[in-house]
């Protein structure tokens, strides 16, 4: 197989990102944009020691799970991977994903994984959902434009409307822009060094007040005239009440939380957003999870897993704002949260006077340094509930887990990979699986979110000794 050869495949199934995987003469080939089922001409674009990555020419068989994608930039932003998958089909194969990443990834019996896997819990319309969207500023002719990334490239897309973020948010990045560029406001080019903004960020809630984060790599001229102009940007359901300068030097990397000096223009240093029954104070570099509406179904599947009966000790690692504590926190004995960004550790201490919670506290740290500081200090749990980032948990984690003695691990996780091989490490050690529960909180993309409830076979004692 060659660079530029053209070759007819079949595809037999997505891979964990959307791509369709097919094969050519025992050769793996994967060609974006494409669906099981589906017969196309395609062109070798790439070649490596044991695979292929091809591209579209011409579809000859389409699969009855194809549909037009919405959007008119979705061939080419990097923001959602399966617009043109029915929403059906998005479905059946998010949980597909994790049923596989369980057998090969965890090495779990595939009978056992099948029949234990439960249905996605879906959204029931899976558009216009996200509460935060983080933009790449680029210089484009006189002005500038802001979106999301390119397939396979680093520059924004330029676009007016975006089909999962909602209508006011919208209306304020095109204003935000025009009016960045009329006050001469220049996007940053990584190719000379020149100008200022590098992202732009809107977080907003489900009742209509939106934040705004510019990301710059020295402060704004005349930012305070800016924000005020910024604040006044009309919209048609909801309104600014937050306008913040992130200023990130030139040498350091963005996501370097350290490195950003953080100063609010205008308005509140915070927005206060609702989950279930509850209010939650949300600064500009804490956590919280992206869709309102679906957080609350991840949140209701945790809490029916942990089955927690009011006197239960819980620890929330990875804990960002408090928002699962608070809520496991009210029916529970004490809940105890761990978390190493100091801006989340402050809203989640804020979020609890904010809702009158007394029986939950919060750690500063790395869960893998917190967590069994705490159990050589004596701590117990009768329950632990965790929700990593993608990388999943540092060994010391699992084994600090184990060591709490908790019967009931809730295990929510973004990655099915991650997911597995923790899961595979827990049930080495003396845990077994329950019930694994897929839930939809990014429609149109490949992410897939899952909560499983792993229960204790032995005590810590039982299995150091076995």
């Amino acid at each position: 197989m060659s660079i530029g050869q053209t070759i007819m495949v079949t595809v037999l199934r997505l891979g964990f990102r959307g791509e369709g995987v097919a094969r050519h003469e025992g050769f793996t080939v994967f060609v974006e944009g494409i669906l099981p089922g589906e017969i196309a001409k395609v062109r070798v674009v790439e070649v490596k020691a044991n695979f292929a990555r091809a591209e579209m020419l011409e579809l000859v068989e389409e699969s009855l799970d194809r549909m037009m994608p919405p959007c008119p930039v979705f061939a080419v932003c990097g923001g959602c991977q399966v617009q043109h998958m029915t929403y059906d089909a998005q479905i059946n194969w998010k949980r597909q994903l994790v049923v596989d990443a369980l057998v090969r990834v965890g090495h779990f019996a595939a009978e056992l994984v099948e029949g234990m896997v439960e249905p996605v819990k879906r959204m029931d319309v899976p558009w216009r959902y996200r509460n935060k969207v983080t933009m790449l500023a680029a210089p484009r002719g006189e002005g500038f434009v802001a979106g999301f990334v390119e397939e396979g490239t680093h520059e924004p897309v330029a676009l007016s409307e975006c089909l999962i973020r909602p209508k006011m948010q919208d209306e304020l990045v095109n204003s935000l822009v025009e009016l960045l560029v009329r006050k001469g406001v220049a996007a940053f080019d990584e190719a000379t060094g020149r100008g200022l903004v590098r992202q732009i960020r809107v977080r907003s809630t489900i009742r209509g007040d939106a934040m705004v984060v510019i990301t710059a790599v020295a402060s704004l001229h005349d930012a305070q005239v800016l924000a005020e102009a910024i604040a006044q940007i009309h919209l048609s359901a909801g309104r600014v009440v937050s306008v913040i300068e992130e200023v990130v030097p030139l040498a350091q990397n963005s996501r370097q939380v350290s490195s950003i000096q953080e100063r609010v223009l205008w308005g509140a240093p915070e927005l206060i957003e609702t989950i279930m029954g509850l209010d939650f104070y949300v600064s500009a570099q804490s956590f919280l999870q992206v869709n309102a509406t679906q957080t609350e179904v991840l949140y209701q599947t945790a809490l029916e897993l942990a089955n927690l009966a009011g006197q239960e000790t819980v620890i929330d690692l990875y804990a960002g704002i408090g928002t699962l504590s608070l809520v496991a926190a009210k029916r529970s004995g004490r809940v105890y949260g761990v978390e190493s960004v100091l801006a989340a550790v402050n809203d989640a201490k804020r979020n609890c006077e904010l809702n009158n919670t007394h029986n939950a506290e919060f750690y500063l740290g790395r869960s893998e340094e917190v967590l069994p500081r705490l159990v050589r200090q004596g701590m117990v749990a009768d329950v632990v509930m965790l929700d990593p980032p993608r990388a999943g948990c540092q060994i010391e984690v699992i084994e600090a887990m184990v060591a709490t003695g908790a019967s009931r691990i809730v295990y929510v996780s973004c990655n099915p990979a991650t997911l597995a091989r923790d899961l595979a490490r827990l049930v080495e050690r003396g845990y077994q699986l329950e019930r694994v529960v897929p839930v939809d909180v990014f429609p149109q993309t490949f992410h897939v979110e899952t909560v499983v409830l792993i229960t204790r076979l032995l005590s810590p004692t039982e299995f150091s000794t076995s």
